[in-house]
């Protein structure tokens, strides 16, 4: 098993654990920091192929890569299983549409990237798909076996009961990039707080320097708090009143479901990612829709009746979607997988 940082980081060390708990043993392979200077595709190569060359060891029974990195791997050796954390073809659709894109990464993105994962998702015995959207999709467009795409969605933290919102306090748990609305995260709440001065903005994330960013006028709301301990980021969630995650690209973002064992709903865009995270417990509107998201925002901090409606669901959903259920899924894709590559 392979992963790089961030959300995926997260998501290979829960699902290796859990993987374990069952009875398997994980070996998992860490991607070392970028270098600045590499380019996407190549870096993404360098890692593919030290994946491939340790899955030539017949030691394994299944190779598991996420995204792209699975686009070296041999159909002669292990079962080969791919996780989609978000169709990077559509993310970078969303991107043109919404995001300024640097010129040198339009040219590199469509014309290396972007094969490399399709490539990807094709060549493997089974993919994992986060939620139905993706899985409709790669199941045309494998036109293989429909039970080689397996619906497997990321999982939740163990429910807090304890939880005492703050009302009006909106939190964005994340990384400080445009992808995830950082452009327009300031507009949002320059909005919100014109119907209502008094909300306040906690932010948590790599980039601790970002009240700049914001109208003079609403500094003083906005507290960024940068990386955090787990204690700390549960302290911010569980005074949280609601989660603010305007992302125009997501796979299933496990910002909106630590929200959820928190009781917490979430407003943001509807793409299908955070659509599949959310459920009932939250808010969405379409992607783009500053304005509307704002509203939303006041609906969900003025209405308690709403915010304890969609707080209930949202506690509900955490229950249903654990980290151990992830991880029992997770080994019969992966069991599957092993059972095709010895039929060959």
């Amino acid at each position: 098993m392979e992963s790089g940082g961030g959300g995926i980081a997260t998501y290979v060390r829960r699902v290796a654990e859990g993987v374990e708990r069952l009875g398997a043993t994980v070996d998992v392979l860490w991607g070392g920091p970028r270098r600045r200077w590499v380019p996407g595709p190549a870096s993404n190569l360098q890692f593919s192929h030290e994946l491939a060359r340790r899955a030539s060891n017949d030691r394994y029974d299944v190779v598991a890569a996420q995204g792209s990195e699975g686009v070296l791997l041999n159909s002669g050796g292990p079962g080969r299983v791919v996780t989609s954390h978000g169709d990077q073809r559509d993310g970078w659709k969303a991107l043109l549409a919404h995001v300024p894109v640097p010129a040198r990464q339009r040219f590199v993105t469509p014309f290396a990237q972007l094969p490399l994962y399709g490539m990807s998702i094709r060549r493997a015995d089974v993919v994992i798909a986060l939620h139905e959207a993706e899985a409709v999709k790669f199941r045309a467009e494998r036109r293989q076996d429909p039970s080689t795409v397996q619906i497997v969605p990321n999982g939740c933290g163990v429910l807090q009961a304890d939880s005492a919102p703050v009302p009006g306090n909106i939190v964005f748990l994340g990384n400080w990039l445009p992808r995830k609305g950082s452009l327009v995260i300031p507009e949002i709440f320059r909005a919100v707080r014109r119907t209502d001065p008094n909300v306040s903005l906690t932010l948590v994330g790599p980039n601790p320097a970002v009240e700049s960013q914001f109208d003079q006028e609403d500094q003083g709301h906005v507290q960024a708090l940068g990386f955090v301990d787990t204690s700390e980021a549960e302290r911010v969630l569980r005074s949280g009143d609601v989660l603010l995650l305007p992302s125009y690209i997501e796979g299933m973002p496990l910002a909106v479901l630590e929200a959820l064992s928190f009781g917490l709903p979430t407003v943001g865009f509807a793409i299908a990612g955070t659509a599949a995270a959310v459920g009932k417990a939250g808010v969405l509107v379409g992607s783009g829709d500053l304005a509307g998201c704002a509203q939303a925002l006041l609906r969900v901090i003025s209405d308690r009746g709403l915010r304890g409606r969609l707080s209930d669901e949202a506690l509900a959903r955490a229950e249903r979607l654990t980290w151990a259920a992830t991880a029992k899924s997770t080994l019969a894709a992966y069991e599957h997988a092993a059972r095709i590559s010895r039929s060959r």
